[in-house]
């Protein structure tokens, strides 16, 4: 055997074994977007800083490659809107930490989060945007605080709650469903 076809078998092989035991291992992705960053670390997003998240046109957050893979978001205390977009169509999302920072969220913000079951609104909370949770056909539960005072159109729009609980302003809670 030659030595060019030995290396090229050596290379060949490194290739195909590296490729075969990717799946196996996990690499973080992050960085930056607007006032905050973000880390993907295996199947968890984790979003810190201080300030608003950007709006993003519809496949135009720096995470929006992963959504398939991401199956948890936490948003860590700090950040104020949620953007608009910002996690459209992430199928495979069960779970979603939002912060008693966040006073928004944005138009279209867990747009079609199919895996999504429940969602707990924080305090913080007094806008959610059109179209919000549209299309989150696993939702079936919601808490909306009291300090909500605007839903836009379609927020929960082609989702099948079974239960949304609504706080009442003097702390009762009041279910709707």
């Amino acid at each position: 055997m030659t030595k060019k076809l030995s290396i090229k078998i050596f290379f060949s092989s490194l290739l195909l074994f590296s490729l075969l035991l990717s799946p196996f291992f996990s690499f973080a992705q992050g960085g930056t977007t607007g006032p905050l960053t973000w880390q993907l670390q295996g199947n968890t997003l984790t979003i810190s800083g201080n300030g608003a998240m950007p709006d993003y046109s519809t496949s135009g957050s720096p995470w929006y490659s992963y959504r398939l893979s991401i199956h948890t978001v936490i948003m860590e205390d700090g950040i104020t809107v949620i953007g608009i977009n910002a996690f459209r169509q992430h199928n495979n999302l069960a779970s979603v930490t939002i912060p008693n920072s966040v006073t928004t969220i944005g138009d279209q913000a867990f747009w079609n989060c199919i895996g999504l079951t429940s969602v707990t609104i924080p305090n913080s909370v007094t806008t959610i945007g059109n179209s919000a949770f549209d299309g989150c056909t696993g939702l079936t539960s919601v808490t909306i605080p009291n300090s909500v005072t605007t839903i836009g159109n379609y927020a929960f729009y082609d989702v099948l709650l079974i239960t949304v609980i609504v706080m009442h302003l003097d702390g009762a809670i009041l279910p709707i469903l």
